[in-house]
């Protein structure tokens, strides 16, 4: 059971219901073919960001910001892959979902809010996204040289702004609530391939033959979070503490490809617990959170890579005046840690892994193919597979002070 696939599949055909032979639903490599041999995620050791922003006031009651984080580097990475056996053609290995190339994305938002009354205030803004089509039109002289063609391509990207909102209220002196909510977003990919070839017999009503792809990049689902601050005196030391919950609905998750997953995600909701000390010149803060994992146990066909993740922060702010210039320059140090995840996949699975060389006849001998006993499967994360680890964020900012 779980053997590799032998060179045995080029010959395997599958009886079909009104008993001819026809070769299999699915055609995997063999093992031994594959590209690139299985192995674990490979990650960058290190990612740098540059984030600007700017907040204003338009009168008394009216306040505007905006905020962008630029990487440093490669301005943006879209990496597809697959989550089952499909991803044997490609590089073989599993890949965090939430991580990767989810890190390597510029990120732009805006927003504006109005204090409706001296203790409530409402807000909404946008952030930026993506939806780029491209066509590429080819034509291909001799169907037989795969490597000579002409092609002609057209690339558009259209700007989605997305919506998110929020209300705060502060019913006393030092104590305010707030809720958020912002729409589900990700950045899409629409490619169309027009193939012709020379003395080709196409389909009646087709001068070409038409290859589609949809790229779902950086999916996240409808949010809401809810909050609450309260500042006070401890020791005649200015505090404040704050407690931020946040439900998201990854039950409605739609992988790289469009698809959702077949053993569904369920709906979460993380907590985030800060705290500030302020004193004449500087500010000490320091947070932890807990964000739960969507993913549920991926004992079948699908190898979603995702971790509950706990967080600890630590930041020191102070204020100074360089050359008269009022500013406050500050670190930020923020360590998470991915809590250690197995799986085993399991015969009994809702959606279990695919035998990819099911019982098989030969094409030359008509006889049974003994290589197709058993369970035969390239799926990089059968039989199981592990997922853990942490990383480590830190900033330096500097910004101005009123």
């Amino acid at each position: 059971m779980g053997a590799d696939i032998t060179e045995d599949i080029y010959l395997a055909r599958v009886e079909t219901s009104s008993g001819d032979l026809q070769t299999l639903p699915s055609r995997p490599l063999p093992t031994a073919k594959l590209r690139n041999s299985r192995g674990a995620t490979v990650n960058p050791p290190h990612r740098f960001f540059l984030m600007l922003g700017h907040a204003g006031r338009l009168g008394d009651r009216v306040a505007w910001g905006i905020h962008a984080a630029l990487p440093l580097g490669r301005g943006q990475q879209q990496q597809s892959f697959y989550v089952d056996e499909r991803e044997q053609f490609f590089s073989n290995a599993l890949q965090f979902e939430m991580y990767g190339d989810r890190l390597v994305r510029m990120a732009v938002a805006g927003g504006m809010g109005i204090d409706i009354l001296d203790s409530l205030a409402v807000g909404v803004g946008v952030t930026l996204a993506t939806h780029t089509r491209v066509l590429n039109e080819i034509y291909m002289p001799d169907v037989a040289d795969q490597e000579s063609f002409y092609i002609a391509s057209q690339t558009s990207i259209d700007l989605q702004l997305l919506p998110h909102g929020g209300v705060s209220w502060e019913p006393a002196d030092g104590t305010r609530f707030a809720l958020t909510v912002h729409a589900p977003s990700a950045n899409r990919i629409a490619a169309r391939n027009e193939l012709q070839f020379w003395d080709y017999p196409y389909p009646e009503g087709q001068d070409t033959l038409v290859q589609k792809l949809v790229y779902e990049d950086g999916y996240e689902p409808l949010r809401l979070k809810p909050g609450v601050r309260q500042i006070f005196d401890l020791f005649d030391v200015p505090m404040t503490v704050s407690l931020t919950g946040g439900w998201q609905r990854w039950s409605a998750f739609v992988n790289r490809q469009g698809e959702t997953p077949l053993d569904p995600w369920a709906d979460t909701f993380d907590l985030a617990l800060g705290g500030q000390a302020s004193f004449a010149d500087h500010r000490i803060d320091v947070g932890a959170a807990l964000v739960p994992s969507p993913v549920p146990s991926q004992d079948g066909r699908q190898n979603y890579v995702d971790n509950h993740r706990v967080g600890i922060a630590a930041g020191l702010e102070w204020d100074t005046s360089p050359w008269g210039l009022p500013l406050a320059i500050g670190l930020q140090l923020q360590l998470h840690f991915l809590v250690g995840r197995s799986h085993e996949k399991r015969e009994t699975a809702l959606n279990p892994v695919v035998d990819e060389f099911p019982a098989s006849v030969s094409a030359s001998t008509g006889a049974s193919l003994p290589a197709a006993a058993g369970l035969q499967s390239n799926n990089p994360g059968y039989p199981g597979f592990s997922s853990g680890g942490w990383f480590l964020s830190s900033a330096l900012f500097v910004r101005g002070r009123e």
